[in-house]
């Protein structure tokens, strides 16, 4: 019994202490080497990224040059629209859409087949326009 106990005590556990060689100082070596090559190499200057491309969409004033129509909707007028009915049906208020669309303030007519442009961000209508 007291053999056991020796035998137990006489095996040393893997510790910080014990040094790992590989199997193969062989394959270390080719290992150490090829890693030396790629170093050792010239290095190429990166290519330069190409910058996206940025696309252009042209402007679409109004006839009068005070707004921009290229991002905002169209609609053509149907039979028996009238301008509240084409407000109420795009949320916009009245008056906005008459300015927008540079309608007379006094008889706002829209006529079957006009384009109305329906501005995509409210308007500031000044007073008395």
């Amino acid at each position: 019994m007291t053999d056991e106990i020796k035998n137990t005590n006489e095996t040393k556990p893997a510790g910080l202490t014990e040094v790992v060689k590989p199997a193969f100082k062989a394959d270390a070596d080719a290992g150490l080497s090829k890693l030396t090559e790629k170093l050792a190499e010239p290095t190429k200057p990166a290519a330069p990224k190409p910058e996206p491309v940025k696309e252009v969409k042209p402007v679409v004033k109004d006839s009068k040059g005070m707004f921009d129509y290229s991002n905002c909707k169209q609609y053509v007028v149907q039979q028996g629209d009238t301008l509240l009915d084409v407000a109420q049906k795009f949320v916009v208020a009245l008056q906005q859409l008459r300015y927008f669309n540079h309608l007379d303030k006094e008889d706002p007519v829209i006529r079957p087949g006009k384009t109305l442009y329906i501005p995509d961000k409210p308007i500031n209508v000044p007073y008395g326009e």
